[in-house]
């Protein structure tokens, strides 16, 4: 059964902004129904955007519910500009100052909790996107929904004056109630302006070249379609390019990102123009780690608190998820601790988690799910979908036993696209929730058997949805973990 059934089998909703609430909000609109005898859209929304997540959520940032969009961009687990946070902050006080029957959404949540029922709060919104969301109150800026909403309630709070306010409550009209604030009008677009042209190079650096970026990534594919090496300079290799070096990356990191299967000859070959190279050349042949963006360390300390050691590619594996693509391929050898160490960050950060065993003989119905004679519809959701439609994080482990006809008929999950079809009866389309993550835990990085591992070598399109956008990482042994298990026996 679809998390969603608690919400759409309520007799008085009819709404359709339900798809964006997730596990821990959903009991909130479940019990402002049962308190009330209604639910609407806008009760949906102001819980919602109760998060500082809101701000991620691609129908409320694109202005898809007729309120203006949102501006910038704002990859999860960035802090947002002053212009974002006045952006939800009122976007908040418009939602919260809709109208029900003749009283405002903030009210009937002031009710809610004059009754000892949910109490809805709300997370400060300058802060970074990213984190769990304690739905109870009590960290990440904690404020009540009059401090948000934009009007003085309940009564018995007194103005500037020391007289008591009048408002119109839930139960009964009194005087002097204020008009709900008008929805900001949308800015006018800003005039086109030819921008300064950005360096792709350090100022720092010793070695500068003559060449622009796009002639730097024209040599790349040129040296690359001239080699016998196999790989391919895309467009989504270009757009993977762009998003790291718009988080700050400098360009030799930002290779190392994308290379991660490459052979260090492979990378002196075709990115031998780039000054800096030879350092990424260097990381390659030594099994070196990523250059990491994030800092991680309250992750890396709670893990620790916890009685587990972190493997040292937890904090890329974060930097990657918090990317708006939402989708990760770690690979290794046999025992390093991929899928194990994944589940413990997944644990720390909170993530419900769906782990698929991937194997030779599976087929796709398997995975999606298929006609089911004992169930009630007669059909049985796979766990894929259940990710999909449920905001976990999909774990497909040894992904590469799988046929590459059977991960082909994956990609729409693995690219993260808002609706998927799905032969499912009464209910075909399957829309994406936001927490929706696929980490793929894999010997190979998707270039089938080598001298140690018999896989499936994996479709280049698949492979290049995680490679050209820099989303693998190579996960070794890890010396702290291994520290960790020997413990004293050290002499």
């Amino acid at each position: 059964m679809s998390k969603f059934q608690a919400i759409t089998s309520l007799p008085n909703y009819r709404g359709t902004h339900y798809i964006n609430l997730n596990s821990r909000e959903i009991p909130y609109a479940v019990e402002f129904h049962n308190q009330f005898g209604f639910l609407n859209d806008d009760v949906i929304d102001s819980i919602h955007l109760s998060r500082r997540n809101g701000f991620l959520s691609k129908p409320y940032r694109d202005g898809q519910y007729g309120y203006r969009p949102r501006p910038n961009t704002l990859p999860r687990g960035a802090q947002p500009d002053a212009d974002q946070v006045q952006w939800l902050v009122d976007y908040r006080q418009h939602i919260l100052q809709q109208q029900w029957n003749g009283a405002m959404i903030c009210e009937w949540w002031n009710q809610m909790s004059a009754r000892g029922s949910r109490a809805l709060w709300y997370e400060n919104p300058a802060r970074v996107t990213y984190g769990q969301r304690n739905m109870k109150g009590g960290f990440s800026g904690c404020m009540e929904v009059n401090d948000v909403s934009g009007i003085i309630d309940p009564p018995q709070q007194r103005a500037a004056t020391g007289d008591v306010v009048d408002y119109v409550s839930v139960d009964g009209t009194v005087a002097n109630k204020p008009e709900p604030a008008p929805a900001p009008t949308p800015p006018a677009p800003a005039p086109l302006v030819n921008k300064t042209p950005r360096s792709w190079q350090e100022p720092s650096d010793t070695f500068r070249c003559d060449m622009s970026l796009q002639e730097v990534i024209q040599e790349m594919r040129r040296r690359a379609d001239q080699s016998d090496d196999g790989v391919i300079i895309s467009t989504r290799t270009v757009k993977g390019i762009i998003q790291w070096l718009e988080r700050g990356m400098p360009l030799t990191a930002v290779l190392d990102r994308i290379t991660q299967s490459w052979e260090p000859e492979t990378i002196a070959h075709i990115c031998g123009h780039i000054p800096g190279v030879d350092w990424l050349v260097n990381q390659r042949r030594n099994k070196q780690p990523l250059t990491f963006m994030g800092d991680w360390q309250r992750v890396i300390d709670e893990a620790e608190d916890r009685g587990m050691t972190p493997a040292s590619w937890w904090p890329h594996v974060i930097d990657i998820l918090t990317l708006p693509t939402q989708r990760a391929w770690l690979f290794g050898p046999t025992g390093c601790g991929k899928t194990y160490g994944f589940s413990q960050m997944c644990e720390v950060m909170g993530w419900d988690t769906v782990h698929v065993g991937c194997g030779n003989d599976m087929i796709l119905s398997d995975l999606i799910g298929g006609i089911n004679p004992k169930t009630a519809t007669g059909w049985q959701d796979g766990p894929v979908l259940d990710a999909y439609e449920n905001g976990k994080t999909l774990i497909l482990d040894e992904f590469a036993k799988l046929s590459a006809d059977c991960t082909g008929g994956l990609n729409s999950y693995l690219n993260g696209e808002p609706m998927v079809s799905v032969p499912r009866p009464n209910n075909s389309v399957a829309h994406k929730h936001p927490d929706f993550r696929v980490v793929i835990c894999d010997n190979s990085a998707g270039n089938g058997t080598d001298g140690q591992y018999m896989v499936e070598q994996q479709s280049v399109d698949t492979v290049a949805r995680f490679e050209h956008l820099g989303l693998q990482v190579f996960c070794n042994y890890d010396n702290n973990i291994e520290a960790a298990i020997i413990g004293d026996w050290n002499d």
